[in-house]
């Protein structure tokens, strides 16, 4: 099954790891990573900031990159083997409103008439391979011709723009394409913005859903007045347009049938159409756009044609201090315990309680790496004479910003900044550490970044 992000916002899925990748797309320029494990308590456990807004989402499973379409801002490449600490390792500047990735190839919808053909096998030096151009039938000649979306599924390529068609092609080899055919949606609005292929069906959004054989590309049927985000789980398609997430059983693509429909819980009038939707298992995932942020919500849908809200999350951002979820092996959060309570004494004169001291924070000695290497830093030093440390805080205070993993405990990782050759940043973490009686005490480390 090939699941493709929308021309307007998407969702992006890691379903070895179980992470859901979206765009808080109404309150800041970036991207959220989600632990969706549990889908009961899907957990924020990183975050990073992207110089535009991204529209589209694509992820590579084999090199675990996620590809951040930002329009005409171009594209960034984002690093997320530590998953709680993604990085930024790559960008283009080519217009980028949605892409599609085969073999380290990306192939890229650009609002303009083309399709580049963009090579990512170093994502730091991305290389420009070809254009191709869009061909519209219901537009020919009409030079408001724009492609919109993309997607892959068993070697081939389909490109859907405005005016409202399709184009599909083969890929004969890595970035060398031999167009097949070119159709119309039959769409009432005119771009096709979503493709969803599932199954040997394309589902295509605009304004209509138009439905296609896989192999053939032949025009099967087309559904009227139903357009929006489009999810595909098993022989259902779930189609989210204002409010209402509409249920289709596409079992037989020449009789697509409706089964059902849900209004999504907490839907706003800020953002009343989903900004994205995806799938794993039988977990359905919508992102709902409004001015705070977000909403990520996971629908269960065993019951296909009863989908049940079983968890939502707020989209919230903090640049550089992301709590990580605790893992195996971790240290341990001392338990606060109270100071001794003096022995009383026997004469009348009251009994003199000792003055706490304050604990000493040791953030480590002063380091050197290389651009993008993984770095660790240690307050395992700090001491308290008199008591215990409860509470380890690190925060960046000059740099190039990084997210940081594990910021509440005495270890913090996070990846250092990719930076221009033969030059160097320093970058200044501060450890606070808190005794059981609320003393505090701080100490500071250098980071020097060279490349």
């Amino acid at each position: 099954m090939s699941m493709a992000s929308t021309a307007w916002s998407g969702l992006a899925v890691d379903s070895a790891r179980s992470l859901v990748f979206h765009p808080a797309i109404s309150l800041n320029s970036s991207v959220i990573v989600i632990d969706v494990s549990d889908p009961y308590n899907p957990i924020q456990i990183g975050n990073i900031e992207t110089r535009s807004r991204v529209r589209n989402l694509e992820f590579d499973a084999t090199r675990q990159l996620l590809f951040a379409a930002e329009g005409n801002s171009g594209a960034e490449i984002i690093d997320t083997a530590i998953s709680d600490a993604p990085v930024i390792i790559g960008s283009w500047d080519n217009q980028t409103f949605d892409l599609s990735l085969s073999n380290n190839i990306a192939y890229i919808a650009t609002n303009t008439r083309n399709t580049d053909i963009m090579d990512t096998s170093d994502p730091a030096q991305n290389q420009l391979l070809s254009s191709i151009s869009y061909f519209s039938l219901s537009g020919y000649g009409n030079t408001d011709i724009r492609t919109a979306t993309t997607e892959i599924a068993n070697g081939q390529l389909w490109v859907g723009g405005t005016p409202h068609d399709v184009n599909t092609y083969d890929i004969i080899a890595p970035g060398v394409l031999d167009r097949t055919s070119v159709g119309t949606t039959l769409g009432t609005f005119r771009t096709t913005s979503d493709i969803d292929i599932a199954n040997g069906t394309v589902i295509l959004s605009s304004g209509n859903l138009t439905v296609r054989d896989e192999q053939t590309s032949r025009y099967i049927d087309h559904l009227p007045g139903v357009r929006g985000e489009v999810a595909i789980i098993g022989n259902y398609a779930y189609v989210g347009f204002t409010t209402t997430v509409r249920i289709f059983d596409i079992s037989t693509p020449t009789d697509i049938i409706e089964v059902g429909s849900f209004e999504r819980a907490d839907a706003t009038v800020f953002s009343p159409n989903p900004r994205g939707m995806a799938s794993l298992g039988n977990n359905l995932f919508i992102y709902d756009a409004r001015n705070s942020g977000g909403l990520f919500q996971i629908y269960d849908v065993s019951q296909p044609t009863n989908p049940v809200l079983i968890s939502e999350i707020p989209a919230t951002f903090a640049a550089a201090d992301v709590p990580s979820t605790p893992q195996p092996g971790a240290d341990p959060v001392p338990v606060p315990e109270a100071d001794p309570v003096p022995t009383p004494t026997p004469t009348p004169a009251p009994a003199e309680v000792p003055v706490n001291q304050s604990p000493t924070a040791n953030a480590g000695s002063d380091i050197r790496v290389e651009s993008k290497d993984r770095v660790k830093l240690k307050g395992t030093r700090s001491t308290d004479v008199d008591g215990e440390i409860t509470r380890y805080s690190w925060q960046q205070i000059s740099g190039k910003r990084v997210s940081l993993s594990g910021a509440n405990k005495s270890k913090v990782k996070f990846r250092a900044p990719k930076i221009r050759k033969n030059t160097r940043e320093t970058l200044v973490f501060e450890l606070t550490v808190t005794d059981n009686n609320g003393a505090t005490d701080t100490d500071t480390v250098n980071v020097i970044v060279r490349r």
